[in-house]
């Protein structure tokens, strides 16, 4: 079981055909995991065997499906036998992924790790009251997030011109942007820009073929589009040179229309990857900004943060970008609320109902052992 865990782990899954399936050619830790799958199915078809003569199959006290881990065993063993009769179903996802629970097989042979498991199993019935409460704190703060944070600011970033650009212009030469000026009239960054637009009627309500230059694209920071955060996009001849100026802008505008169409190569704009991740936004895709992923545009994407906040894994650098977008005096008290209510309080008491249960796992397993009624 271990070898066969060994093997799957050093398999090199970008080696890949047409439909996903690893290939051996170019990869000899591909041909090692394909020339001994039925090598180790017969292992673990022969142990099936034994076990079902000495037990008895179903039925009686003792058979060999009356014990869950044994039930595991015997889905391993029937989907590998099906996959050799049949390589066609190699093909299946989901009888591929069936394969990947072999490792599984050691718990029962670990009876620490096998306790640890039965503990988590028994936690389930106590730890839907807490998984509730998760998913109330979840949802109020979700909604909260999206409320005082939804919209163009965890997309503003300073840029090199005061608007939008057509794809003729070139970033960093001259200062005539009227000239390449993309849409004449507000940009709108905000709604109290033209409170009379809507969705529909807002200029960027059809994407253009345009793009708006980053000012500092080896700086990945968000600014302040209405000046309540701490990062400022300066264009003051009082306080910088006019060549270094920068604007705070977004490619949304502020009813969520996506500015600009997706550019496919060019030196201006890069289309990274396919061009559907988080918010499709190109100047979002940076690792510092943790790829636009952290934001609250929509229910799923607040829970998503939300969720990497209250695992206590970079939350830090979310409320450091809220800070440059929107300033300490929203961001900082929700993000004390949710790591005081979500960490310190949900998450423990979670850890607290698994460690009752882990105990009492423990008290009935000494028991047994030393046949000592309780």
């Amino acid at each position: 079981i271990l070898l066969n865990a060994l093997i799957f782990a050093i398999t090199d899954y970008s080696n890949v055909d047409s439909k996903g399936n690893i290939k051996a050619e170019g990869s000899w830790e591909n041909a090692l995991n394909l020339n001994t799958n039925s090598l180790f199915v017969s292992i673990f078809t022969a142990e099936f065997a034994c076990k079902v003569i000495a037990q008895g199959f179903i039925g009686n006290h003792g058979a060999y499906l009356t014990s869950y881990w044994n039930m595991l065993d015997f889905v391993v063993v029937v989907t590998g036998l099906a996959v050799l009769a049949d390589s066609s179903l190699e093909n299946i996802s989901s009888l591929r992924m069936i394969r990947i629970l072999r490792p599984l097989r050691s718990l029962s042979m670990m009876p620490s790790l096998k306790n640890i498991i039965n503990s988590i199993l028994a936690s389930i019935p106590e730890l839907s009251g807490v998984f509730s409460i998760l998913g109330f704190l979840f949802l109020i703060f979700a909604i909260a997030g999206m409320e005082l944070f939804g919209g163009p600011s965890l997309h503003a970033r300073c840029r090199h011109t005061p608007y939008p650009v057509n794809r003729s212009y070139v970033p960093f030469v001259g200062m005539d942007y009227e000239a390449y000026r993309c849409l004449s009239g507000s940009t709108f960054n905000l709604e109290t820009d033209d409170k009379s637009l809507t969705k529909d009627t807002s200029p960027w309500a059809t994407p253009q073929e345009c793009y708006w230059p980053l000012a500092y694209p080896d700086a990945p920071q968000l600014c302040t589009l209405d000046g309540s955060g701490s990062n400022e996009c300066v264009h003051d001849d009082h306080r910088i040179a006019e060549g270094n100026w920068s604007w705070c802008g977004s490619n949304y505008d502020a009813k969520g229309n996506r500015r600009f169409v997706p550019y496919n190569g060019g030196d201006v704009l890069i289309n990274y990857g396919n061009g559907f991740y988080g918010t499709n936004d190109n100047d979002m895709f940076n690792p510092d900004l943790n790829f636009g992923y952290s934001q609250f545009d929509n229910f799923g994407t607040a829970v998503l943060t939300i969720f990497q906040s209250i695992t206590e894994e970079g939350w830090t650098k979310i409320l450091y970008m809220l800070i440059d977008s929107v300033g300490p005096t929203l961001s900082v008290p929700y993000f004390i609320l949710l790591i005081l209510f979500g960490v310190f309080f949900v998450l423990q008491l979670l850890l607290a109902v698994l460690e009752d249960n882990f105990s009492k796992t423990q008290t009935s397993l000494y028991f047994t052992l030393k046949n000592v009624p309780r």
